[in-house]
């Protein structure tokens, strides 16, 4: 008899702790919920590669076909840019000017888009200047960051004259550091290089280093306001670039896998593999 009283008791316990658990998970699940606002979605014609957006909220997008598709901050198709050929983009970048820099690293060649996705002329690096250029990006002088790998270095390229303006080897990092990059920016005077095993690297606008910032490992990352962002499994993490503070935030419990972000102003943008979501972030 005292026997089946504990036995009673004890169910009654855990009964108890496993409906506190469910509730705990329903909780949260609703408070994600709540958090994040649907606004709009829009089906993709291709996967994505890369996204940018410039200060006007376009979108820009480039396809696994090597397309690149300019969206308004709605997503509704603007225009298109199909190349003749197809090549390896490492950067595609509308932020730093009115116009959106391509480069393609296979090729040593850069170009610019006007706003209706119309090209200009391929530019390349001069071979006697340069050795092999991973990554390049704009500046907003009107010339060009590059990431030069023999030797390594970042210069800045005028394209107009023809002339490096600034050259700043980097073996110093490099004998401590095992390089593996994949993006490069500028933004409000400052240079940000991603690497998937260091992080993000910043340099001052005349190519002087200054410290690294998260490591958002293969993920591209994006800066808005005062903060550099990424997606990092199901997660976004917000990253101040000038403290150390970091904020990590749960993707909407939808069940699907994100694989791009792009915040324009309060709304934030979510990539798929076959559509685009446009949310609200709404702090509980």
């Amino acid at each position: 008899m005292v026997y089946m009283t504990v036995l009673i008791s004890s169910l009654k316990h855990s009964n108890r702790r496993l409906g506190i658990v469910l509730a705990s998970m329903l909780c949260c699940l609703f408070t994600n919920a709540q958090q994040w606002e649907l606004l709009d979605s829009q089906a993709l014609e291709l996967p994505v590669r890369m996204i940018s957006a410039d200060r006007l909220h376009n979108i820009y997008i480039n396809d696994s076909k090597g397309n690149i598709r300019k969206l308004d901050s709605l997503g509704h198709p603007l225009a298109l840019y199909a190349p003749s050929q197809f090549g390896n983009l490492t950067t595609i970048d509308s932020w730093a000017s009115f116009r959106v820099f391509l480069f393609y690293e296979d090729t040593q060649r850069f170009v610019f888009l006007d706003r209706y996705l119309a090209a200009s002329d391929f530019s390349e690096f001069p071979i006697d200047q340069f050795g092999f250029v991973r990554l390049a990006a704009p500046s907003s002088d009107n010339q060009v960051w590059l990431l030069d790998l023999r030797p390594l270095s970042l210069s800045k390229f005028d394209f107009t004259f023809n002339d490096i303006t600034l050259n700043q080897s980097l073996n110093q990092l490099s004998d401590t550091l095992n390089f593996n990059p994949y993006q490069l920016m500028e933004y409000q005077n400052r240079v940000y290089l991603g690497d998937s095993k260091i992080g993000v690297l910043v340099f001052d606008n005349l190519g002087n280093y200054l410290r690294t910032l998260a490591k958002p490992e293969l993920s591209q990352f994006h800066l808005q306001g005062e903060q550099l962002y990424y997606l990092k499994g199901h997660q976004l993490f917000l990253f101040s670039i000038y403290s150390d503070q970091e904020q990590v935030i749960e993707l909407p419990a939808t069940g699907l896998t994100y694989h791009h972000v792009l915040k324009l102003g309060e709304v934030t943008v979510l990539i798929s593999s076959t559509h685009i979501y446009f949310y609200r972030y709404k702090k509980v």
